[in-house]
Order: C-alpha cells, then sequence, then structure tokens
C-alpha cells in the first residue's frame, strides 16, 4: 500500500482545492495502475470543509503517522509547495522512522501517463 503525501494548507482556499483536485487524480491513477494507495488530502479535504476540521498537518497528525505505519511505501506528490510544507517534512521525518521506502512523483510526469517511471527513491 502507498501513503501519497502531497500539500495542502494554503492561505488560499483555491490553491488548497486545486491540491485535493491533483491529489486525487493521481490517487485515481496509481488505482487505475492496480497500486492500493491512501491518500490524506484525498480523505480529509471534504471533511474538513464541512466539519472545520482544522486543515493543518497537526489535526490529522495521529491518524497520518498510523496509515504510514500500514502503507509499505511512502510517495510524495511534487506539487508546488511540497519542499516547503511542514507537514511533508513531519510525515518524511515519521516515515524515515518507520524505515519506509519514500519516493517522489512527478505529477506532470503522471499526467502523461507515467504512473511508475515518475518514483525515484528519495
Amino acid at each position: 500500500m502507498i501513503y501519497l503525501a502531497s500539500p495542502y494548507t494554503s492561505e488560499l482556499k483555491t490553491v488548497e482545492a486545486f491540491r485535493y483536485m491533483y491529489a486525487t487524480e493521481a490517487l485515481a491513477n496509481l488505482l487505475d495502475f492496480g497500486l492500493n494507495a491512501y491518500s490524506p488530502i484525498v480523505h480529509w479535504h471534504q471533511a474538513n470543509i464541512t466539519h472545520k476540521l482544522g486543515g493543518t498537518y497537526e489535526a490529522y497528525q495521529k491518524h497520518d503517522e498510523e496509515m504510514i505505519i500500514i502503507c509499505d511505501r511512502f510517495v510524495i506528490l511534487t506539487l508546488d509547495g511540497w519542499i516547503d510544507s511542514n507537514g511533508i517534512a513531519k510525515e518524511i521525518r515519521w516515515a524515515k522512522l518507520q524505515d519506509k521506502l519514500i519516493e517522489l512523483m512527478d505529477f506532470k510526469e503522471l499526467k502523461k501517463g507515467n504512473y511508475l517511471t515518475n518514483l525515484c527513491t528519495l
């Protein structure tokens, strides 16, 4: 199972909506390729909007850490902002502590139909 990390939090709700949309597309593409994957952004986005859960990594940290333990691969969707993402930095640290394979997924390549060739070990 793949844990699909991607940036989310922004001062602009439109940016969060686009990041959700891109994470959803990446998740769907992985599933189409036969890879089981979990995306915290896809899982939590609507619940965050509907129930005002906080929208920050800290609001979901315990759940996300448990999901990282369950998954055997940790993949980062390299949308704009991923390098500066506080949540992704914390997820990477946790994934490393759990000895997870950490990979990068280039969204631009994914859009071209390259589902696996765009994964490179970090």
